[in-house]
């Protein structure tokens, strides 16, 4: 009898956060002037009807001039519309007395543009850290309290299991599951998860039966704008199966395809990997890794959520 593999740590006790959600409601953004949405860090072009998993969302907006108008909170209650009128800021006073005239002026810098976002995956303001060294707005090395304190306000449900907490985060393309791991107290690794789902008597379950491609592709490109191309990419197909056979979901059930691609920043040796797969479920995962406390786990052979940091990556996911 196979025992269910541990992919990235997202097991039925991470996805089942999201069993028992009720489900979505309406959010309506009104303004007297045109302007740029952002919900939960991406752009929404049709802001006067957004469809959102019940819960608390990030929005922002900004005029023509990219000129930040607003930023709040949000809570989208299931079943209801939340409606929210965004007001173009008054002018500024006019100045009467005169104005000295300077030479010589400094240049102005030019702001840094900000990478794409198609998707949430731990972004802050638009951001992800360039060496690698976490996401959430939280970094390697936290004490496992203060991880907590921060994810806890962003999350619609959080539960801890020994030396991990898992936390389900609603945002535009549904629950955004991540689970944060801890050596001797200390963050070092960092699992995000989107699956396909479905609702049913008003409660949103698992889809067994899709491949969540559109996350993936969204998580992918996210991550390319941010860091580049992936330093390595793997693509393996065995027994029978091959790639654009059209039996991917079939594959990855059976552990007979492995996708993996994988960044690293070359001075920490923090790295991410993301990976299109099956736990439970489809899943498309990624991992944010702390290079030296990852090497540390892997000494230990430490095993967290019956993932066991003593082997590859490709023992782990194969594993009966």
């Amino acid at each position: 009898m196979k025992k269910t593999t541990c992919f990235l740590a997202l097991t039925i006790l991470s996805i089942s956060l999201l069993l028992g959600q009720t489900n979505n409601g309406i959010l309506k953004i009104f303004s007297d002037e045109p302007i740029i949405v952002y919900v939960d860090q991406v752009q929404t072009p049709n802001y006067s009807e957004i469809s959102l998993v019940a819960g608390t969302h990030y929005v922002k907006a900004v005029n023509a001039d990219e000129v930040k108008i607003y930023s709040e909170i949000v809570t989208v209650v299931a079943n209801q519309v939340t409606s929210v009128f965004i007001e173009s800021p008054g002018p500024e006073p006019v100045m009467t007395q005169p104005v000295p005239v300077k030479n010589d002026e400094p240049a102005q810098v030019a702001e840094t543009p900000k990478p794409k976002n198609d998707i949430f995956i731990g972004q802050t303001d638009g951001f992800l850290p360039k060496d690698m060294d976490g996401a959430f707005g939280l970094k390697f090395g936290m004490a496992d309290a203060g991880v907590h304190q921060i994810m806890e306000e962003a999350a619609a449900q959080s539960k801890k299991s020994g030396n991990f907490y898992n936390y389900a985060i609603s945002t535009t393309e549904g629950y955004c599951i991540v689970e944060t791991r801890f050596i001797d107290s200390k963050l070092f690794d960092i699992v995000v998860g989107y699956t396909t789902t479905y609702e049913k008597n008003s409660k949103v379950k698992l889809n067994k039966n899709e491949l969540p491609f559109d996350a993936f592709n969204k998580m992918y490109s996210t991550l390319v704008s941010h860091y580049g191309e992936p330093t390595t990419v793997t693509r393996k197909f065995t027994d029978g199966y091959a790639e654009n056979d059209g039996k991917l979901l079939e594959a990855l059930k059976k552990k007979k395809a492995m996708i993996l691609y994988k960044w690293v920043e070359p001075v920490t040796g923090n790295f991410m990997l993301l990976t299109l797969a099956y736990s439970s479920a489809p899943i498309a995962a990624m991992t944010y890794s702390s290079g030296s406390l990852e090497k540390e786990a892997k000494a230990r052979g430490l095993v967290i959520n019956d993932y066991n940091y003593g082997k590859s990556f490709e023992e782990n996911y194969n594993k009966k």
